[in-house]
């Protein structure tokens, strides 16, 4: 039964060099409709004055716990470091940029606490411009109009299927027993959530709840904007790669066939346009990632002599897609705007 008397939240925020935004993250977490038992920000070693902002937020809520670690960790550590030291039942996961609505932490606690199967949540989001100047919209549907549960294979198949945006890290609400269980993010990747959220689905029942509670901003520097979207998506591609093999016994042999099959072409369409428009914007280096992992998709890997082939036939048809790009109308106008000659 919810009782939000003795149930105990513990919303975490790790931050790097946002001291305005992570403000605004920490005061839509203590003003929550559900107060949280303890919001906790571990800030990695910011070069702004996050730290004495911070301070004067934990000089006025008895509940804000602020950690300070001696050197920057580079992101994922951080993230670690801060799930780590919460000890509340339910911990509500938030980025330094994003914010929450006043009914987020009521709503999937409520849930979570009627479902004792269920032990993550994660539900839609409102997207604000960097400008300010929009209200926060949803630039693209929820992803069910009814609670949808995922476990096991259907987590992959829901990875596959939206892949754009399977999930928004800032609403994910998780039991403290789920995260002893799948262990910690893991380093080796940028976007080591996702490759979590994997990890965690496989094993533990997930819902997406049909409400938008939390605003995503969108800014130049947002975490996935540093790391790239070709680096971001070979990322991806190799979670969703070891997740299948892992799974690859699953009963099911001739839905598992298929699930594995609807990846490949969903992996071969998404590289081949990024493939395309990177070369017409003349980014060979980034076209030539893409060229790789598309065959790799089709060769599962490998370097032999058709690779050269394969190699110098994609880097040729690079440069012709950017000389396409260039003579097609308005191209010429386009690129000398831009300060740039004619491609070669």
């Amino acid at each position: 039964m919810f009782d939000k008397h003795r149930t105990k939240v513990s919303v975490v925020i790790p931050t790097y060099g946002r001291a305005k935004m992570v403000k605004q993250a920490v005061m839509s977490a203590l003003f929550q409709e559900l107060e949280p038992y303890e919001v906790i920000v571990s800030d990695d070693v910011s070069p702004d004055n996050t730290i004495e902002v911070l301070s004067e937020v934990a000089a006025k809520f008895s509940n804000f716990i602020l950690l300070k670690n001696e050197s920057n960790s580079g992101g994922v550590a951080n993230w670690n470091k801060v799930i780590d030291a919460a000890s509340g039942d339910f911990i509500a996961y938030c980025s330094d940029d994003d914010y929450f609505l006043p009914f987020h932490l009521k709503s999937a606690v409520e849930y979570l606490e009627s479902h004792p199967d269920v032990d993550m949540v994660h539900s839609g989001f409102f997207n604000l411009s960097e400008s300010g100047r929009e209200f926060p919209k949803i630039t693209q549907e929820l992803i069910s109009a009814d609670v949808k549960i995922i476990h096991g294979t259907t987590t992959l198949k829901h990875i596959v299927r939206q892949t754009s945006y399977p999930f928004q890290p800032s609403t994910l609400v998780f039991r403290k027993k789920l995260w002893l269980s799948v262990g910690h993010f893991d380093p080796k990747y940028s976007v080591a959530d996702t490759d979590w959220f994997i990890r965690a689905g496989l094993s533990h029942k997930i819902a997406y709840l049909p409400i938008a509670s939390v605003v995503n901003r969108r800014h130049q520097n947002n975490w996935s904007n540093r790391v790239g979207s070709v680096a971001m998506n070979l990322e991806f591609h190799n979670m969703m790669r070891d997740a299948l093999e892992k799974s690859k016994c699953n009963k099911d042999v001739f839905g598992f066939s298929m699930l594995k099959i609807h990846w490949l072409i969903t992996e071969l369409v998404k590289f081949s346009r990024i493939y395309i428009s990177r070369s017409r914007a003349g980014l060979f280096e980034v076209a030539h990632d893409c060229s790789d992992a598309i065959w790799d998709i089709i060769f599962m890997g490998g370097r032999g002599k058709l690779y050269k082939l394969y190699a110098t036939f994609t880097n040729a048809t690079s440069r012709a897609l950017r000389i396409i790009q260039y003579i097609l109308p308005g191209g010429v106008k386009k690129y000398k705007s831009l300060g740039q000659d004619c491609p070669k």
